[in-house]
């Protein structure tokens, strides 16, 4: 998860979210912040699942999101990798569905074809499909959003995200 300190809001719901996902014992959670202060929230808790790296780690090539997102899946224990925003909410099932998927499909990577989504600005809710290419009947033309994918390390090696700020999960899944 890279955040910053605008995300600092964000960190207890995210948190919530990765402690209740179902079927899926052995998991971590790693959060890049590269925010001027540290998390309050991650700085005091204690849960051996959950790393929290503070910008004070980062090589200076470490700016961008994208390269925040390699930067993290370098450092993760395990063979998969999970893309767990900081401002969004998962089901509990998010993990297990999505991993569930990429081995039944003997795949390198596994992203949401739709979902939900809430603007708290608006008070309004909207629904995506990539798989149609539409919102709400619009042209959406988006091939998945960095929070829907699940990968596997080897493919994040192979084939990182691009060092950008945004659009970097769609040049990702091209390049996959």
């Amino acid at each position: 998860t890279p955040t910053t300190v605008a995300r600092h809001w964000s960190h207890q719901q995210l948190y919530e979210c990765f402690k209740r996902q179902q079927g899926m014992p052995e998991r971590e959670l790693l959060i890049l912040d590269d925010g001027g202060i540290k998390s309050p929230f991650f700085t005091s808790l204690r849960d051996k699942r959950v790393r929290y790296f503070h910008a004070g780690v980062l090589p200076p090539s470490v700016r961008t999101v994208g390269a925040k997102r390699n930067w993290l899946a370098a450092k993760a224990k395990g063979e998969i990798v999970v893309a767990f925003d900081d401002d969004d909410v998962y089901s509990d099932e998010y993990l297990s569905r999505m991993v569930g998927a990429l081995r039944e499909h003997s795949a390198s990577l596994v992203s949401i074809a739709s979902w939900v989504s809430y603007n708290v600005q608006s008070d309004s809710f909207a629904y995506y499909d990539a798989a149609a290419d539409t919102m709400l009947g619009h042209h959406a033309r988006r091939w998945g959003y960095g929070f829907s994918f699940v990968y596997t390390r080897a493919l994040a090696a192979e084939c990182p995200f691009p060092s950008v700020d945004h659009g970097e999960d769609y040049a990702f899944v091209m390049a996959a």
